[in-house]
């Protein structure tokens, strides 16, 4: 689980660059991210990409906390309302 979760990440961070401001950018950016959440869970020692770090912390947080309801700082990447 670990190394494709890991071959994942890093298949959409190139596709990530590679659509870097397009109008695809904040999908892509979010696919980053929830693979990026996703790998993090798994194995605590990856290296979260620089693109995604704050939201992947963010998630992370969320996920620990005891009882939260709210949006996914992941998903909301790319919104255009708070």
């Amino acid at each position: 689980m670990q190394s494709l979760t890991t071959a994942l990440v890093n298949e959409t961070q190139a596709q990530y660059d590679s659509v870097k401001g397009t109008g695809a950018e904040a999908a892509a950016r979010r696919n980053l991210g929830y693979l990026s959440v996703a790998a993090k869970l798994i194995d605590p020692s990856f290296s979260v990409p620089a693109a995604v770090q704050t939201e992947v912390n963010a998630e992370r947080a969320q996920i620990a906390a005891p009882v939260s309801i709210g949006a996914a700082a992941v998903m909301r990447i790319g919104d255009r309302y708070p």
